[in-house]
């Protein structure tokens, strides 16, 4: 298949945030005395924050997650040098090899806008890529395949032919349903072998997507 475009989500793939969250998470859950985190977490990838609040409520029955993610920003911002969240190693360089290639690239994240355009301002990736869909221009996070596909339509691509990146459950089921060949970039989630009979290819890291996105060159 011909490499058009590839889109990216964002916490877990581009950014290195996923491992700092899920460290907080599980800190704070302990000192809450909120069991199996671990699972929520996994569960919780790629949705909404409202979504989240009501995994939450089903969960352990109250209404603090608010307050509950209010911590974790201020625990994963405190332990990075001067709050920005790193880029994942790999990422600068991957999203440099597609530009110098001609391959139109994209982010689809459920993260509110003004926050994506911090973090990857604060990073230097912001203008790496051609178009940023956010958790606030849709009405349906991941699984749902909306974001996706309305990341191909601004990139004015058709999802066959586009590539998407991501590190967790949520967010290969949302490629699937839009009909594009998911790559699982692995971070803090490693796939059920269902999950990962729905990727092209299930890799270690961004240099290895790196090298595979080579091979289709």
């Amino acid at each position: 298949m011909r490499l058009r475009a590839v889109v990216f989500d964002m916490d877990g793939v581009i950014l290195d945030s996923e491992r700092l969250a899920h460290a907080a998470w599980r800190e704070f859950a302990s000192a809450d005395g909120l069991s199996d985190i671990d699972r929520l977490y996994a569960d919780s990838m790629g949705r909404s924050e409202e979504e989240i609040a009501v995994l939450f409520r089903e969960r352990y029955g109250f209404d603090g997650y608010p307050e509950f993610r209010e911590r974790v920003l201020s625990w994963s911002t405190d332990h990075v040098p001067g709050g920005i969240i790193p880029l994942r190693k790999g990422a600068r360089e991957l999203l440099d090899f597609l530009r110098e290639h001609g391959i139109r690239t994209g982010l689809a994240t459920a993260t509110e806008r003004v926050i994506a355009q911090k973090e990857l301002t604060d990073t230097g990736v912001w203008d790496s890529f051609d178009f940023v869909v956010t958790g606030d221009q849709v009405s349906n996070c991941k699984p749902d395949p909306e974001i996706y596909l309305k990341a191909c339509e601004l990139l004015g691509v058709r999802p066959e032919e586009t590539y998407g990146v991501e590190d967790g459950r949520n967010g290969i089921l949302a490629l699937h349903a839009a009909g594009m060949p998911a790559i699982l970039a692995e971070d803090q989630y490693h796939p059920s072998p269902e999950i990962a009979a729905l990727c092209e290819a299930v890799l270690p890291s961004l240099d290895a997507v790196h090298g595979y996105f080579s091979g289709l060159m």
